[in-house]
């Protein structure tokens, strides 16, 4: 969408004092974003416009996804930045939560999908030996997602797979 100005603030013919584009989305946020703690994420949210607009982060209560030290942080390109954190950093309300990236300048405005973020925790070691009276099983222990869905966990006997 381009809209041209006048000298006296009309929209039709005479000196074109400048070109105004809408937001517009040169690089949507995905649905989903998985991560892990020791790791971090980058979301990007990357928009054209002129003049150039301006990017906020809401969370799903449409509240302002505010930086918060060493968790969250918004990058200038307008990505939403989570840091790596402790096991004991995690809050539910920014690693397992919803957000969305809107744009908007004198022109309009644009708003992305939901960007469902989770955030999921490694501690310690990921493996695992136990030991039965015949066999030794080895046990891949999947990181905690902190979701509602239970997790999947594959027994390895005798180097072939078996799901629980």
């Amino acid at each position: 969408m381009q809209i041209l100005f006048t000298p006296n603030g009309g929209l039709s013919g005479g000196v074109v004092l400048g070109k105004y584009q809408g937001p517009s989305f040169v690089h949507e946020p995905p649905n989903k974003m998985l991560f892990y703690n020791n790791t971090g994420a980058v979301i990007p949210c990357v928009v054209n416009g002129t003049p150039r607009p301006e990017i906020t982060w809401t969370t799903s209560d449409n509240l302002t996804a505010v930086p918060i030290a060493g968790l969250r942080d918004t990058r200038p390109d307008g990505s939403m930045v989570f840091s790596p954190f402790r096991a004991e950093d995690y809050r539910q309300d920014v690693h397992s939560a919803t957000y969305r990236c809107s744009a908007a300048n004198v022109v309009g405005s644009i708003a992305s999908r939901e960007v469902h973020v989770r955030g999921g925790i490694t501690e310690g070691s990921d493996l695992e030996l136990f030991t039965c009276a015949t066999h030794i099983i080895q046990y891949q222990r999947p990181p905690i997602l902190h979701s509602s869905e239970p997790p999947t966990t594959i027994f390895h006997k005798h180097e072939q797979r078996h799901p629980a």
